[in-house]
């Protein structure tokens, strides 16, 4: 899968969907036809013939893309979508040079440049958006480049022309489509970020066989490894199509039981999907329902149509992700928790397109949720941190650090920036070193569950707490997932369940909960939990009462402490300890095996200091305290002392990986501060109850250095000092069976 921020407004688009949507994102159809090819049934361009005779012989490579990993480049346009774009819509004919630098993009010189650069799999465009008459040119020139990437070795990526359509084009063709356009609540199309250009609903049934034709087509042409569906998130708005096939959906869903008393005043035939804003929220559910539905029956007709042509392909598709609910002027917007808890995409590799320029500590909280749902992710690696990044907290795959233009790659999808040396470094050392993330599994003390962020009758005040309680998790270093799941079925033994902005909980939400809390595990509750039911209805008694009511049957816990626990005085430890200052008001006790501490906030404001990369990583003179009362909340929770302790103090950001195996365990700190290295500190590990530290090994990605570290063995793990961090280290620890005890 293949995710990608889709703004909410043209202007934020154009900035960053270069390679988001591949052309999708920023360019729509043009009708068009290469200059050099002297007809549709001509022979192959010259340059293109030439190119090829000296084509190098074929390579070896990995079986995979799983085998593999991915780092990527992207030729983000047709060549009549830069002359259109470059035109600001006036034509679509390039020139002359403009021909020439295409071509260079494609020349086997380009390839073993990419080759060199550690990239294994190229992106480009099946042709532009437009009727395939109009097409066909590009498109064999698509075919012969997919067969040159193969013989040299690389994996070929094919981004699909759908989603998007300039109506004036297939008018030309005699396939009037103004009835394929996404229309909001107005009645308006829905524009793409390229004039004339708009985005085609995946109702409309003429449309999706259209789409579908194309998917096969494409895979029958290129056989490629990776077929790249554009962002469905605008895939359905208020057309005549999509209000025809809520209707009935409408009806079919006055069947369940679980919604036939909320649906029986509503009469199906008459009714109008509701504005994000609508008062109404069981209908608002209906309509976001609906919408997730469609793509995901788009998405399932798009892999059986694919794996007819091509089996051994991978589908991969792009999805918005948001830091905060999305603009409600918009109509056509999804969540990551629609995408991911509710679209089965891929089953293999499943590259995730994440847009960087946000908070960053929503980025790396996106990173988390996605590798908790099993999504590999592909990031917009424009610079060095970007790539570091995306190596500790995603899912054995790096992102697209290359796109092209005017024959050349570079590290920005639409200016002329130079790819970094360290860029290349990070991407080479990932080549060089899979075992460290290939098949390993984060280590995780807590567990935040991610409500639905768009969720009718969700209470505005929720959405930034959550968004803080992610952020605090991010700023303390604490070895956390983030879960999509409403059923959270990766919550497991002594790990603390964090629940932040969860009003709305169902009864087998509730029941999942206190079961996990008194066989043992852990619950921080911030704010009010399970007041509401999943339809919004309030309920009797909240989560919090529920679990509060324990209180006085069962063992209070212990107070909560700041103090570092020792292997002599360990944190589980009920002997009374100085209680720390409290920042946020709470209560701690014990509900049968478990611990509970309910919490009016995740603490200060710099708690969440972590937010802009340019202008520095956190306000001036606001640094989070390592340990503090949410800190020893979770602490608390999570039954002692965490897995891993690593007091940072500049802009550093931990990870702990570790082997299926339990041979090898890795730790992982990316400084996101771009001014200062992080300072030396000493970590301390928890290592599996069997194994024992035999050597600790430093790795410095950003030049290779490599170097053996001096370690302490613990009775629970081991420790070191971390060196001053400029970008990204990472510390390799392997292990071996404890003998006698020790």
């Amino acid at each position: 899968m293949l995710i990608m921020s889709h703004a909410a407004i043209q202007r934020a688009i154009t900035r960053c969907a270069a390679f988001i949507a591949g052309t999708s994102a920023i360019v729509a159809p043009a009708t068009w036809a290469l200059g050099f090819a002297l007809s549709t049934r001509s022979a192959e361009p010259p340059d293109v013939a030439t190119s090829r005779a000296s084509m190098p012989a074929t390579q070896s490579r990995p079986a995979s893309l799983r085998d593999a990993g991915v780092v990527a480049a992207q030729v983000s346009l047709t060549l009549a979508e830069r002359a259109w774009r470059v035109s600001e819509g006036r034509t679509d004919k390039p020139t002359f040079q403009e021909r020439q630098a295409y071509l260079r993009e494609r020349s086997d010189e380009m390839i073993q440049r990419l080759r060199e650069s550690g990239v294994n799999l190229v992106i480009f465009p099946y042709g532009g958006f437009g009727p395939p008459q109009d097409e066909q040119d590009e498109r064999r020139l698509a075919a012969d480049f997919a067969r040159r990437l193969r013989a040299a070795g690389m994996f070929v990526g094919v981004q699909l022309p759908a989603g998007r359509i300039r109506p004036e084009a297939w008018a030309a063709a005699s396939r009037p489509a103004d009835d394929w356009l996404v229309r909001d609540a107005a009645g308006g199309p829905i524009v793409a970020p390229l004039r004339g250009h708009f985005h085609a609903s995946r109702v409309h049934p003429e449309y999706v066989n259209e789409c579908l034709r194309l998917v096969e087509e494409a895979a029958r042409n290129l056989q490629p490894d990776m077929l790249l569906l554009p962002d469905p998130s605008p895939a359905v708005g208020y057309e005549r199509a999509a209000v025809d096939a809520f209707r009935r959906f409408v009806t079919a869903r006055r069947e369940l039981p679980a919604w036939a008393d909320s649906l029986r005043q509503l009469d199906p035939t008459a009714i109008e999907p509701p504005r994000l804003d609508a008062d109404d929220p069981v209908l608002l559910r209906c309509w976001l329902d609906f919408r997730a539905d469609i793509v995901r029956t788009h998405v399932a007709a798009a892999r059986e149509r694919l794996h007819r042509a091509a089996p051994a392909a991978l589908l991969a598709v792009e999805m918005p992700i948001r830091p905060v609910i999305p603009s409600r002027d918009i109509g056509p917007c999804f969540e990551l928790r629609d995408v991911a808890d509710r679209v089965d995409l891929l089953r293999d590799v499943q590259p995730v397109r994440i847009e960087v320029r946000d908070r960053v500590n929503h980025q790396i909280a996106a990173l988390k949720a996605l590798r908790d749902a099993g999504r590999s992710v592909i990031m917009e690696c424009q610079r060095p941190i970007d790539a570091a990044q995306a190596m500790a907290f995603g899912r054995d795959a790096i992102g697209c650090i290359a796109w092209f233009h005017w024959g050349e790659p570079f590290a920005d999808p639409l200016a002329r920036v130079e790819l970094a040396p360290q860029t290349v470094a990070l991407a080479r050392f990932f080549a060089a070193h899979r075992d460290l993330f290939r098949d390993v599994q984060p280590v995780t003390d807590v567990v935040l569950w991610r409500p639905p962020l768009v969720d009718a009758g969700r209470p505005p005040e929720e959405h930034p707490l959550y968004l803080q309680t992610e952020s605090a998790l991010v700023t303390h270093r604490v070895p956390f997932t983030v879960c999509l799941d409403p059923a959270l079925p990766t919550l497991s033994g002594r790990q603390a369940l964090v629940l932040a902005g969860a009003s709305r909980l169902s009864d087998e939400q509730i029941e999942r909960i206190e079961r996990h809390v008194r066989t043992g595990g852990g619950l921080v509750a911030i704010g009010a939990a399970g007041t509401r039911d999943e339809l919004g209805n309030t309920r009797r008694e909240s989560l919090n009462d529920r679990l509060a009511a324990w209180d006085g049957r069962s063992r209070i816990g212990p107070e909560l402490s700041c103090d570092r626990p020792t292997a002599e005085a360990p944190a589980t430890s009920t002997a009374p300890r100085s209680r720390p200052e409290v920042s946020s008001p709470r209560r701690a006790f014990r509900v049968g095996q478990g611990r509970v501490v309910l919490l009016d906030r995740p603490g200060p404001p710099e708690n969440v200091w972590l937010i802009a990369r340019r202008a520095g990583v956190r306000p001036p003179g606001q640094t989070p305290p390592h340990e503090d009362d949410f800190y020893a909340a979770l602490r608390y929770a999570a039954g002692g002392a965490l897995s891993l302790e690593c007091p940072l103090t500049e802009g550093g950001v931990c990870e702990l990986t570790r082997r299926a195996d339990g041979q090898t365990t890795i730790l992982h700190i990316v400084n996101f501060n771009p001014r200062l290295p992080e300072r030396p500190t000493r970590a301390r590990v928890r290592l599996p109850p069997d194994r024992a530290a035999t050597r600790v090994t430093r790795h410095v990605p950003a030049d290779g250095a490599r170097s053996d570290v001096p370690f302490t063995p613990r009775p629970d793990g081991v420790e070191f000092n971390v060196a001053a961090c400029p970008l990204y280290d990472i510390y390799e620890i392997a292990t071996a069976p404890r003998t006698n005890g020790r």
